[in-house]
């Protein structure tokens, strides 16, 4: 029986010929430090804390401001209109948890209201506004590709009022149920 050596970081294991024999006693891991862990410690504070907020918080404002000029002068119109006011909303919401769930763990401030809230409330809907602004963005896009592959169709069809409430509902129903499903 011959061996290979295979030398990886200079780590060395030993595989036989026949790939199931594997000497483990080999393998030398790696030595964890103080200075490593504080490292990591300051690289999630910076990333998953400060760097979430800095881009939460203006996502948030621009998505209510984009909301506000979008409502009075294209909310009817058509139903790519509605589908984007819908997904400025659901990016909303999730950005708002997200940066509610920031608070809490990187920076440690929790109220008891989150704490009663957040198993039941706030880290489930959490997790369904991502859900519905992943689909509502798959929605949007195929609203796009039925107005690009059938245009007369598709513009013939958006006249109708009637019509377009129900198309918006129809997506607006799928997502919220897929997301929550």
């Amino acid at each position: 029986m011959t061996s290979t050596e295979i030398v990886q970081n200079s780590s060395i294991l030993q595989i036989t010929a026949n790939g199931n024999d594997t000497n483990m006693s080999s393998v030398i891991c790696p030595k964890w430090e103080m200075e490593d862990f504080k490292l990591i410690e300051a690289f999630e504070y910076w990333v998953g804390g400060v760097s979430v907020c800095v881009l939460a918080i203006p996502g948030m404002l621009f998505n209510i401001i984009a909301i506000y000029y979008l409502i009075p002068r294209t909310w009817i119109d058509t139903t790519f209109n509605s589908l984007l006011i819908s997904l400025f909303a659901m990016d909303s919401i999730y950005l708002l948890f997200e940066t509610l769930e920031t608070f809490r763990r990187r920076f440690g401030l929790e109220s008891r209201l989150h704490l009663i809230l957040l198993p039941k409330f706030t880290y489930p809907l959490r997790f369904v506004s991502l859900s519905a602004s992943i689909f509502m963005t798959v929605g949007v896009a195929h609203e796009r590709y039925d107005a690009i592959m059938k245009p007369i169709v598709h513009r013939q069809s958006m006249r109708s009022g009637k019509y377009r409430r129900k198309k918006f509902l129809v997506y607006l129903l799928t997502v919220c149920f897929l997301a929550i499903g």
